[in-house]
C-alpha cells in the first residue's frame, strides 16, 4: 500500500481505495466523467494529462525532483503522474463514510496525493515517503498546514467505511501529535495507527512549512513507538525535511535547542524555604 501524502488520514483512505477496483471514467453514465465541466472530451483529456504550470512562488517539477534526488533515494514521481486521475480519486473519496462526519473534509483533503492549489513531487524509499508541496504563496501553504493541524487535533480518532458491492470495508485511525522543534515557519508531527479487519499499521510523520514550500516525511513502522521513541524519530524526520526545505528556500533552518527540563528536587527545595 502506497502512503500518499504527509499525513495520516491518507493512509486510512488508501486502505479503502486500494480494495476498490479502478472504475473507468464515465462508468456512472455521465458523459466525460472526471473531465472539466463543459470541455470537449478530446481537448479535456489532453488538458488533464499534465498539471498546470507553476504560478506565483511555486517551484517547477524539475526543481522539486532535483531536491528529492539530492537528499533521498527511491523512485520519484510528481503531479503529472496523478493529475489525470485526481477528479476520479476525489469522486471515490466522496463516497467514503467518516465517523464522526465532521472529519470527512479533513480525511478527503488529506487523502488526495496533491493538495488543492499545489504542485508536488514524491519519493518512495522502502518504508519512507517524502513529499514536496509547492504553493502559489505562503498563505496557501499555511492554509494546508492549518487543515492538517485542525484535523490532527479534532479528529484524533475516526473511522472510515467504504461500501463495495455487498462488502463493507472499515478502517479506524488513531492520531497523536508529537512535539517537533523546528526553525521553519510552521511544523507538525504525528504518529498514527490504522486498524482494520486484517490488523493494524503504524506510522510517524513530520510536516514543515517555510514560505510557500511544504515538505512532509512519513515512515511506516512495524510496531507503535512509545513517547520517547516517537520524539527521537520526529527529530530524525524533522532534520530530513528541513534539509530539503533549505535547498528549496535558501533559508537556514537549524532547529532551536530544546529547553532544559526543570529539576524536580530543586523545585521542591525552593517551595520548602
Amino acid at each position: 500500500m502506497r502512503t500518499p501524502a504527509a499525513l495520516i488520514p491518507a493512509l486510512t483512505a488508501a486502505l479503502l481505495l486500494a480494495s476498490c477496483a479502478e472504475e473507468p471514467a464515465g462508468q456512472d453514465g455521465e458523459a466525460g466523467a472526471g473531465l472539466p465541466d463543459g470541455a470537449p472530451t478530446g481537448q479535456a483529456e489532453q488538458t488533464l494529462a499534465t498539471a498546470p504550470d507553476p504560478t506565483g512562488e511555486q517551484l517547477d517539477h524539475e526543481e522539486m525532483r532535483e531536491a528529492l534526488d539530492t537528499h533521498v533515494s527511491g523512485s520519484i514521481t510528481d503531479t503529472d503522474d496523478y493529475w489525470e486521475r485526481i477528479r476520479d480519486l476525489n469522486t471515490e473519496l466522496q463516497r467514503l463514510a467518516v465517523d464522526p462526519n465532521d472529519c470527512k473534509p479533513y480525511v478527503t483533503a488529506s487523502a488526495l496525493p496533491v493538495p488543492s492549489s499545489a504542485l508536488a513531487a514524491f519519493a518512495e524509499d522502502d518504508q519512507q515517503h517524502t513529499a514536496i508541496y509547492t504553493f502559489p504563496d505562503a498563505d496557501a501553504a499555511q492554509a494546508y498546514m492549518d487543515n492538517e493541524q485542525r484535523g490532527a487535533g479534532q479528529c484524533g480518532e475516526h473511522t472510515v467505511t467504504r461500501e463495495l458491492d455487498s462488502a463493507q470495508i472499515e478502517a479506524t485511525t488513531e492520531i497523536d501529535e508529537v512535539e517537533v522543534l523546528s526553525a521553519a515557519d510552521a511544523s507538525l508531527g504525528v504518529r498514527q495507527e490504522v486498524s482494520d479487519a486484517d490488523g493494524a499499521e503504524h506510522a510517524i510523520g513530520v510536516v514543515l512549512r517555510h514560505q510557500a514550500q511544504v515538505v512532509a516525511v512519513s515512515r511506516s513502522l512495524s510496531e507503535p513507538l512509545d513517547g520517547e521513541e516517537a520524539e527521537e524519530s520526529a527529530v530524525e524526520l524533522e532534520a530530513e525535511a528541513a534539509a530539503i526545505l533549505e535547498d528549496l528556500t535558501g533559508a537556514d533552518l537549524e532547529p532551536p535547542e530544546p529547553e532544559p527540563e526543570e529539576d524536580d528536587d530543586e523545585d521542591e527545595g525552593e517551595e520548602g524555604e
